[in-house]
């Protein structure tokens, strides 16, 4: 099984282009699904079946696994099952049945009026880096956007002054 899961990590490496992190949790991942199909004896893949994958998914919730991870094994078994069939190795994937864990979406906790107003009050205002940084503080909070967008955020996306009004300096 070694060599099959060596020959789906390369394909996810070389054709697939994912980063190495991904291929390395990918690894992980088969490597502890394989060795949770040597203690049920089954010494080839083509053995396994649905039951098998949701009995390990199974195993993995009852030693403690956060959901997101057993989902993102579910994701490699199925991608491996997947790669497998396309190169002729197996006839049928067991997994094509099996849908993915629904996973909450955590809502971020929203900040107090105090807690706004003091991280507002952080940046020293006498210094040009603290005018900016104020600025930032002050798009994210009125937006909601991310730090991830504001990072990208260029001057030619911003509309400074709203169409049909007149623009009063914002300095007197």
């Amino acid at each position: 099984m070694q060599e099959l899961i060596e020959a789906f990590l390369n394909y996810l490496s070389v054709e697939r282009g994912l980063a190495k992190n991904t291929i390395s949790s990918y690894k992980e991942d088969l490597n502890f699904y394989a060795i949770f199909l040597k203690k049920r004896a089954k010494e080839s893949l083509s053995q396994t079946n649905k039951n098998d994958i949701i009995d390990f998914m199974l195993y993995q919730k009852g030693n403690g696994l956060a959901a997101n991870s057993i989902a993102r094994h579910l994701a490699a078994i199925k991608m491996f099952y997947r790669f497998l069939v396309r190169e002729r190795i197996l006839k049928t994937d067991p997994t094509s049945l099996i849908d993915s864990p629904k996973l909450w979406k955590k809502i971020p906790d929203a900040l107090s009026f105090k807690e706004v107003e003091e991280l507002l009050s952080q940046p020293n205002l006498r210094q040009i880096q603290g005018i900016r940084d104020r600025a930032i503080l002050e798009t994210l909070y009125a937006t909601g956007m991310r730090v991830s967008e504001a990072v990208n955020l260029k001057t030619d996306n911003v509309n400074l002054w709203p169409r049909g009004r007149i623009a009063y300096p914002l300095f007197f």
